[in-house]
C-alpha cells in the first residue's frame, strides 16, 4: 500500500546495511513509499534475497556490490550510480556496522581494523560523497545509526564503542558546518536490539528484553518526518529497551 510522506516520496535515498536487522526493517518501511532506495552490500546475493522478500509494488530499490571498507569501490559506485546519472542524494542513512564482542586484550588487529573501517571510515567516505550534492542544492538529510555504547561503558566492546563515539563526534562537528546550508543531521543511538549481531544463546536468553528492529526502524522513519520542522532540528535520539539494559 502506498504511503504518503513529502520527505520520503520521490527522493533518492541511500541506505546501508539493508540485508538484515535494523536496515532490513527500514528497507521494508521505505518500500511502502513511492521513492528510490539505493543500497549495497559485500554480499549481493544476501541483499537481493532480502529485497525479493519485500517485493515492493511502488518503491524503486537498486542493489549493488560495494564494500564500505574500500574507498575505490565506493568512489566507483557513487560515480556510476549518481554522478553519471546526474542524481543527487536527498537522504543518507548510515546504518551499516560491524560488531565483534571481545575483551580489549583479546581483540585482534584485524577485528580492530574491520570495526573502524566499516563503522567510522566507511561513514566518513560515503557521507563526503553524498554531501557534496546536498551542499549544491542546499538541502538534505543524513541519519546516522550510532549506539548507546558510545556514551555508556559496557565490557567487551571497547573498539566498537570507540568507532561509534568517533562517528558521533564527527557528525556533530559536521552538523555545525552544514546546518546553515539547509542540511539536517540526526544521530540515533539504539540500545540493545534483537538482531543477528548477537549470538543465538544471547538472543534466546535476553532477546525478549531488547528493542525490536521494527521499533528502531519506526524511530528512523519518524525522524525523517521531523524534517517538516523547518525552524527546528532534532539532533540526537536515544532509544533504549523499556526495561533498561540487560
Amino acid at each position: 500500500m502506498l504511503k504518503t510522506n513529502n520527505y520520503i516520496e520521490n527522493k533518492n535515498i541511500i541506505l546501508t546495511g539493508a540485508s538484515s536487522g535494523i536496515g532490513f526493517s527500514v528497507l521494508k518501511k521505505l518500500s511502502s513509499y513511492k521513492t528510490n532506495v539505493f543500497t549495497f552490500s559485500r554480499n549481493l546475493a544476501k541483499l537481493n534475497k532480502a529485497i525479493n522478500n519485500i517485493n515492493s509494488p511502488v518503491a524503486n530499490i537498486f542493489s549493488d556490490t560495494v564494500d564500505l571498507q574500500y574507498p575505490g569501490a565506493l568512489n566507483k559506485y557513487f560515480n556510476s550510480v549518481f554522478v553519471a546519472e546526474d542524481r543527487s542524494v536527498d537522504i543518507l542513512i548510515n546504518n551499516a556496522g560491524f560488531f565483534s564482542a571481545s575483551k580489549f586484550i583479546d581483540t585482534t588487529f584485524d577485528d580492530y581494523e574491520k570495526i573502524i573501517n566499516i563503522n567510522l571510515r566507511g561513514v566518513f567516505l560515503l557521507t563526503q560523497l553524498a554531501i557534496s550534492g546536498m551542499l549544491k542544492k542546499k538541502s538534505g538529510l543524513i541519519i546516522n545509526i550510532a549506539s548507546v555504547t558510545a556514551n555508556k561503558a559496557f565490557p567487551n566492546c571497547s573498539i566498537y564503542s570507540a568507532s561509534k563515539a568517533g562517528m558521533l563526534a564527527m557528525m556533530r562537528s559536521l552538523r555545525e558546518e552544514v546546518r546553515k546550508s539547509g542540511i539536517k543531521i540526526i544521530n540515533i543511538s539504539p540500545g540493545a536490539t534483537a538482531t543477528n549481531i548477537w549470538n543465538e544463546q544471547v538472543l534466546a536468553q535476553n532477546g525478549y528484553l531488547m528493542s525490536t528492529p521494527e521499533d528502531i526502524a519506526n524511530v528512523i522513519i519518524s525522524s525523517v518526518e521531523l524534517c517538516s520542522l523547518t525552524s527546528t532540528l532534532v539532533e540526537e535520539i536515544v532509544v533504549r529497551p523499556q526495561n533498561g539494559d540487560f
